[in-house]
């Protein structure tokens, strides 16, 4: 996720080792442009943001992004401090992995590595952010990426 130029999705899926193709179906490139035009109606005020967390969360049914701006990251990186939040973003994507996941026969892959490769593409591509912010992104009780800022 770090690397330069970033990998495609078709690129990126069968590394995550899922037992089908069902991934294909879901670049994280279709949903740039609903991501981002989320959280432009949001009016967020970077102002005393340094850090954005994108929580990758379901309520059973649908599979949405929580958002989150912090106003700092403690010393192991996690974020401290919310200053505002945003609506969840309903993702197609992230629904449909949880969909799959009991039907794949491995645990692991539509309930971990795609939803979380995904998200990390796809805020790379999405470039959210204020170049001094940090951008975490992934389970809140798990894993994540961290995005540095841009230098």
């Amino acid at each position: 996720m770090r690397q330069s130029p970033l990998p495609t999705w078709a690129e990126l899926g069968p590394r995550l080792g899922l037992s089908d193709d069902r991934w294909q179906s879901h670049d994280p490139v279709v949903e740039v442009p609903a991501l981002t035009a989320a959280l432009k109606r949001s009016a967020i005020d970077w102002t005393d943001a340094c850090a954005l967390w994108l929580g990758i969360e379901t309520d059973g049914a649908v599979g949405f992004l929580e958002s989150a701006g912090f106003a700092e990251l403690d010393e192991t990186g996690f974020p401290r401090r919310r200053v505002w939040a945003t609506e969840p973003f309903v993702s197609p994507a992230l629904t449909a992995f949880r969909r799959y996941q009991g039907k794949a026969g491995d645990e692991d892959g539509y309930d971990y590595w795609a939803p979380l490769a995904w998200t990390g593409l796809l805020v790379r591509l999405a470039g959210l952010t204020p170049p001094n912010t940090t951008t975490l992104a992934g389970f809140a009780g798990g894993d994540w990426f961290t995005f540095p800022p841009e230098p």
